[in-house]
């Protein structure tokens, strides 16, 4: 898959009120930054350009190529770049801002890749509850080198299975830095409610105390009146 495209403007207009007016206009605002740069830079963005590529997290960890135009360059200037953050409305969905990630050419990367979950535990088939623990995996790699998703079968799953971090396929070039031994995920046993079974003497013990608990408060009654 190739980089992807994105068109970007410096911004210079700040504040709450500008914002919310970029937004109206379809213009969504955001924010350049990376290691070799001493200062963020503010960008705008054409929201009809980001729609089909904000859809639901197929936009983790996608190398872009931004090309930035300004006033004073009327070609702009490209930098390669990976979304760090996309904030969005908890509601609606709507995006509200973009945080992107300037990447330096031979420099590997931090990333958090997604763990994506298929097939259907036989421990689950068989009355097993799955119990999901890591979602996702820090790793260290080159940019062309960043994974857009784990991809783990857990049909093989028995009640009383794990699957741990270390048996993730990560492929060459990919570092793991979450903990090896953590669970991704289990099968667990049902859970079964504990029946507690009485002796006669327990049952007439506790009729007893039942009993006499009754007469006491009676006779406080009694001597109240």
């Amino acid at each position: 898959m190739g980089n992807i495209q994105l068109e970007a403007r410096v911004r210079e207009a700040t504040g709450k009120g500008a914002v919310k007016k970029m937004r109206r206009e379809g213009v969504i605002p955001g924010v350049l930054y990376g290691p070799k740069r001493k200062e963020t830079v503010s960008l705008s963005f054409n929201y009809d350009d980001l729609k089909g590529l904000l859809v639901g997290g197929e936009h983790n960890n996608v190398l872009l190529d931004v090309n930035i135009k300004d006033k004073e360059s009327a070609e702009g200037s490209k930098v390669q770049a990976v979304f760090k953050e996309v904030q969005r409305n908890h509601v609606s969905g709507e995006v509200l801002h973009l945080d992107l990630y300037e990447i330096v050419k031979g420099q590997k990367m931090h990333v958090h890749v997604p763990i994506h979950i298929s097939g259907k535990p036989e421990g689950v088939v068989a009355g097993g509850i799955v119990q999901y623990e890591v979602r996702e995996l820090e790793v260290e790699c080159l940019p062309r080198d960043i994974p857009t998703s784990f991809e783990v079968d857990i049909t093989p799953l028995n009640i009383g299975d794990a699957l741990h971090v270390r048996d993730v396929s990560v492929g060459e070039g990919v570092k793991v830095l979450t903990d090896s031994d953590a669970t991704v995920i289990s099968v667990v046993p049902p859970a079964k409610e504990e029946v507690v079974e009485k002796t006669a003497e327990e049952v007439e013990e506790e009729l007893a105390e039942s009993f006499e608990k009754k007469e006491e408060t009676e006779e406080v009654k009694e001597g109240e009146s």
